[in-house]
């Protein structure tokens, strides 16, 4: 397979064509992309009916299953994608595990989309993302939920990937965001001890490669780690033919591919180039600026004009 140090040419050739053809069915790398032409032709929806999307998803709070189908209703922008994640959020409070397994499937086999074409999986995997310089996390407590629900619904790979994801948390807050030669040696322990205890989660069961989270996770993995470049990229690769237009994956592999990391100057901005060129049939050419927006922790905030006013190549 021809590799170029980014990913991506392996993302485009032929035998990684074959082999999603392999893996996903005769639909292959496509089957998956997000047709924008459809959506460039419907007007935003008033900003009255996103607020009323808001207002239904609170006042079925406490109904049940009608909490997920009122989830399904917000539509975009970035108070409703909060709003997605805290309602996503007190369903895990709430241990309603059965209805989180089932919202997580459907996102992803529906390939449920904001209206702006963003994914809606990723923002339900940001749900279970758990900052721990908030003195207010009891981490026992997440454990005990991820217990219950591994324990209650054992072939639950949403489960599983989000207590890896969650463990990846920890690992983070044991080391802390500065430099590394900031890191106590103690940090840098317990840094190692916990990555190595998500990646086990992970590796417990090759189905969970099924899904996005797995890659999202093992990403986060394999930068803790400090993998060759060679087996990130191949990781990178492999999450690609899982989802070709899924966002998530080339913000990872242009966070891995700066200098600060195991880049070299100036590689993840040609990366980022290269994404939107492989990707251009589902974002159009504007998806280098939301990588950049990514990678340098920017505010995505007009993701929805520039896709509408972009559109595909």
């Amino acid at each position: 397979m021809k590799k170029d140090g980014t990913g991506l040419s392996g993302v485009k050739d032929n035998a990684l064509r074959r082999r999603s053809e392999t893996v996903n069915g005769a639909e292959g790398l496509d089957r998956a992309c997000y047709r924008a032409g459809a959506e460039e032709k419907q007007e935003p929806l008033p900003m009255i009916k996103r607020y009323l999307c808001i207002v239904m998803a609170a006042l079925a709070g406490w109904l049940g299953a009608s909490r997920a189908l009122a989830l399904e209703k917000i539509e975009d922008g970035g108070p409703e994608r909060a709003e997605f994640v805290r309602a996503v959020r007190q369903l895990f409070l709430d241990e309603e595990y059965e209805l989180l397994d089932q919202m997580a499937d459907k996102l992803w086999q529906e390939k449920t989309r904001f209206a702006d074409g963003c994914w809606k999986l990723p923002f339900f995997y940001k749900a279970f993302r758990v900052e721990g310089r908030d003195s207010k996390v009891n981490w026992h407590e997440w454990w005990a939920r991820y217990g219950r629900w591994e324990k209650k619904y054992p072939q639950s790979a949403t489960a599983r990937v989000m207590h890896a994801w969650t463990m990846m948390n920890y690992a983070w807050e044991a080391r802390g965001g500065g430099w590394a030669d900031t890191v106590s040696k103690e940090g840098w322990q317990l840094f190692a001890e916990r990555i190595k205890i998500g990646r086990d989660i992970l590796d417990s069961d090759p189905s969970l490669k099924k899904v996005p989270g797995y890659y999202e996770v093992m990403m986060t993995v394999a930068l803790g780690q400090s993998w060759p470049r060679e087996k990130a990229e191949d990781l990178f690769i492999e999450a690609a033919v899982l989802a070709r237009d899924y966002e998530e994956f080339y913000f990872y592999r242009a966070n891995f591919l700066q200098p600060k990391w195991y880049g070299k100057e100036g590689e993840w901005l040609r990366f980022a180039d290269e994404a939107a060129e492989a990707t251009k049939e589902a974002w159009g050419r504007a998806f280098y600026a939301r990588v950049v927006w990514a990678t340098l922790g920017l505010p995505d905030k007009n993701v929805s004009k520039m896709k509408r006013s972009t559109g595909p190549n």
